[in-house]
């Protein structure tokens, strides 16, 4: 209810002749009643009869029916025809105005004749989300004027709106789509012969907003979007209603915005279908609110002779980046303003994370990273570090191998780590944090700990070792490396109690990242590197492996997996998208049949970068492959929500001038990856074949004896080319795709044949041809004519229908469908 300047409403019932102006409006009253002033209440279990009724003339007035009010063919009017300012207002809830055969005529912000002067507002509201209301109506005309001091709404919410096989006009004389509103949703239903936004004689427009997936809204005839009308879709927790009418017509001006959720599921969801109509060419949308996750593209379908507006929803870049500057407190010579211009020069660049690491002492710089990053708009992950604070004092590290080319620093072997001071450490670090209102948002549980180049409890080995689920359980190197994996776990449950404790339970919590599967293991075993398997340290930290008999899964107390991909140099335009593909396949893929991972806990790649020197310097090949890469990974759909943030190693040249790509206060062209999102890239797309054989062999996409072209992987005699391009499985036998099928002709034809074949991909050819011999070498000819009657039928995603009728077959010959393909560069 509205109440406007110093007009009070009091509250009264249907039978207070003092709420009337015409004594109490039973059916057969001779005039009209009008109600100023009250707000009345028919309430459940009671019933009331009108033939004319106002609500809001003069003074404001609210109607409420939780019982039943017999219509008896009459009129109702909510805000009307007295120079005040009127609001009338009527709220069905869970009652029932009117019947299928007596409605009434509802007028809402009645307009002065010349829809000049109207400034009476009105409201009809049936439902409000939990309870529901039902009114029958033979025709709505909400009105709107220029100098509307409101709106006139129309708000059904749980309710129905029943006005079938009548009309109703939104914005019915001369004001805007802003003072015209229509909102459906919450279980809501609104039946119509007629619905129409806007009035052309008037120049007015209106709005309508249809929320979520309950919603239904079903015009029988048409459907009119009219002058600068709006219409507004907003996807629910199940996808967007669909509106139907018999033809759908826009003005060129209208606007559909198509606003999204997150977690939305990828597909194809309806939005308007009806007959094509329409006085304009063109509909006007905007799209937002889908987030960077998403990718929407509005779609027209017109098959069948319908007309249907679609938004077909992927996802896409659905990770966001940020760059490694982890010693960020020790550059510059410890220079607080100096290292302020390495945050400015990340910002500026794009970066949106900074991984910095968790260093003593923690102020006054390492606190004044976090706020500045706060200030500017970059997420912090703090990376935990093995620092003496968190182990008993004069425990001795391990030695490394740093000189003549070793890569394995002293190390602390996280078997000696003391949970008491590590706990009291981070105390320390998390009440400093709420002291001075810094925000982290993620901390990542120390770094490579399945490497012995950070991980001491890993020995340097001559010749290397690696170590997984078939390492004798008793291994001496591998029970020490299972002690301080179960240190690290246990952390990982005292993290998260702080976390609850200082922030709520804000902070997102990553586990190491993991040095992968692809990096060369004969570097490995030249610098004495001992490595564990990701998933065996995973499973150890879930205690699910068989040996771990009553283990405590750990890994419910983290939020995302950390891993460390630096993939190898591929930039040739026919192999680099695929080789990226399939080494970031190769690294996160056995990994995803632990629980969560993937899904509840996306994957951070904490690391990833290329040497400026595997380019010979060259920037821009060096931006090429991380754009292969990152394209890539934006498109590693195993899950879609696999990927959750990528930090490039590193940012700033005195961190590491190998991979730096801010050098002397200047941005390298790599810097150049911040702002250039993967759908953007745009070459992932242009390698469906690649794409497909990564889909079907993962890791082994480039063993061409298994996922080549002429292969067939799965013995059931189609070579995989062939499955492709016909839609079959190269890994189902029983699924060889769909094959070519001869049918009696139509009148004029022999004989027509069916087949398939792919549409989506130019590089592939797909040709009917014929040969009037097999022995004892057959010469193979295009068939004569072209294909029709079903062309551009889809059978499934990219995979058309197409029919071929023959007029005049030779006495005998043979059919066959030749598949090619040519790769060029995209």
């Amino acid at each position: 209810m509205t109440v406007c300047g110093s007009t009070t409403v009091q509250s009264g019932n249907w039978n207070n002749s003092a709420a009337w102006d015409d004594g109490v409006p039973y059916w057969n009253d001779s005039g009209s009643a009008v109600n100023g002033g009250y707000a009345i209440t028919i309430p459940s279990g009671t019933e009331a009869s009108t033939r004319e009724i106002t609500i809001g003339a003069g003074s404001d007035g609210t109607l409420v029916v939780e019982g039943v009010l017999h219509a008896k063919w009459g009129n109702a009017t909510l805000g009307a025809w007295n120079s005040g300012n009127a609001n009338g207002t009527m709220k069905v809830l869970g009652g029932t105005v009117g019947a299928a055969t007596n409605r009434f005529l509802v007028n809402i912000g009645m307009a002065d004749a010349d829809g000049i002067n109207n400034r009476h507002q009105g409201t009809l509201q049936i439902g409000d989300g939990t309870t529901g209301g039902y009114l029958y109506a033979r025709d709505i005309r909400l009105f709107n004027a220029t100098n509307m001091l409101g709106t006139c709404r129309i708000d059904v919410q749980g309710g129905t709106l029943d006005a079938a096989g009548y009309n109703v006009a939104v914005g019915y004389m001369s004001g805007s789509a802003a003072t015209a509103l229509m909102e459906v949703g919450r279980n809501a239903s609104v039946k119509a012969g007629t619905l129409v936004l806007g009035n052309d004689t008037y120049g007015s427009s209106a709005s309508l907003t249809v929320s979520g997936s309950e919603a239904a809204v079903d015009i029988a005839a048409d459907f009119s979007l009219l002058q600068s009308s709006e219409l507004n879709v907003v996807f629910g927790t199940n996808g967007i209603s669909t509106i139907t009418a018999n033809k759908f017509w826009f003005s060129n001006t209208a606007v559909m915005t198509v606003i999204g959720t997150s977690g939305i599921a990828t597909g194809r969801y309806d939005l308007v279908t009806g007959l094509t109509g329409g006085s304009g060419t063109n509909l006007n949308f905007n799209v937002n609110g889908f987030g960077a996750g998403y990718t929407v593209d509005i779609c027209t379908d017109t098959s069948g002779g319908a007309l249907t507006y679609y938004a077909d929803v992927a996802t896409a870049w659905h990770f966001e980046m940020g760059a490694c500057e982890h010693q960020l407190m020790w550059l510059e010579g410890g220079d607080l303003n100096k290292q302020m211009e390495h945050l400015d020069a990340m910002f500026s660049a794009g970066a949106r994370w900074i991984r910095l690491t968790l260093l003593k002492p923690f102020g006054p710089n390492l606190i004044s990273h976090i706020k500045h990053c706060n200030e500017l708009g970059i997420q912090v992950l703090i990376q935990l570090a093995s620092r003496p604070e968190i182990f008993p004092p004069g425990t001795e590290r391990r030695p490394g191998n740093r000189g003549a080319g070793g890569v394995a620093w002293p190390s602390y072997r996280l078997s000696d780590l003391d949970l008491t001071l590590s706990e009291q450490y981070l105390r320390e670090f998390c009440t400093l944090l709420q002291t001075s209102n810094a925000v982290v948002s993620a901390i990542e549980l120390f770094n490579e700990i399945n490497w012995n180049g950070f991980n001491g409890d890993l020995p340097l080995v001559d010749g290397g070792l690696w170590i997984d689920e078939s390492t004798p359980w008793d291994d001496p190197v591998f029970v020490k490396y299972r002690e301080g994996i179960l240190r690290v776990a246990q952390l990982s449950r005292i993290v998260r109690d702080l976390d609850d404790e200082f922030f709520n339970g804000a902070v997102k919590i990553i586990t190491a990242g993991q040095v992968g599967y692809t990096i060369n293991s004969n570097w490995v075993a030249s610098v004495q590197g001992v490595l564990a398997s990701p998933a065996l340290t995973l499973k150890l930290i879930e205690g699910s492996l068989p040996q771990q008999s009553n283990a405590t899964n750990y890994l419910q107390y983290v939020d995302g997996i950390g891993m460390h991909l630096y993939p190898a140099v591929d930039i040739g335009a026919q192999t680099a998208a695929v080789t990226a593909y399939t080494q970031i396949a190769t690294n996160l893929d056995p990994l995803l049949s632990i629980s969560g991972v993937g899904t509840t806990k996306p994957y951070w790649i904490t690391e990833t970068g290329y040497a400026r020197s595997s380019f010979g310097y060259n920037e821009t090949n060096r931006l090429a492959q991380l754009l292969y890469f990152h394209d890539a990974l934006a498109h590693y759909d195993r899950p879609k929500s696999a990927v959750a943030a990528t930090f490039l190693y590193c940012f700033s040249a005195e961190l590491d001038p190998a991979q730096a790509v801010w050098e002397n206060r200047t941005f390298l062209k790599s810097a150049d990856i911040f702002k250039i999102p993967a759908t953007e890239n745009k070459v992932w797309e242009s390698y469906l074949f690649e794409a497909w054989q990564v889909q079907h062999f993962g890791g082994q996409a480039n063993n061409d004896l298994l996922a080549g072209d002429t292969a067939d992987f799965d013995g059931d005699g189609v070579l995989n080319l062939y499955e492709y391009a016909t839609g079959g499985d190269p890994a189902d036998p029983g699924n060889t795709g769909y094959v070519l099928r001869l049918e009696p002709g139509a009148t004029g034809s022999v004989f027509r044949v069916f087949y398939a074949a792919r549409t989506n991909d130019p590089q592939v050819a797909c040709e009917l041809q014929w040969s009037d011999h097999l022995m004892p070498s057959p010469v193979w000819k295009p068939v004569s004519g072209t294909a029709s009657s079903t062309t551009g039928t889809q059978l499934e995603s990219g995979i058309g229908k197409f029919a071929y009728d023959e007029t005049s077959p030779a006495s005998n010959g043979f059919l066959r469908l030749h598949i090619s393909r040519t790769e060029t560069m995209p």
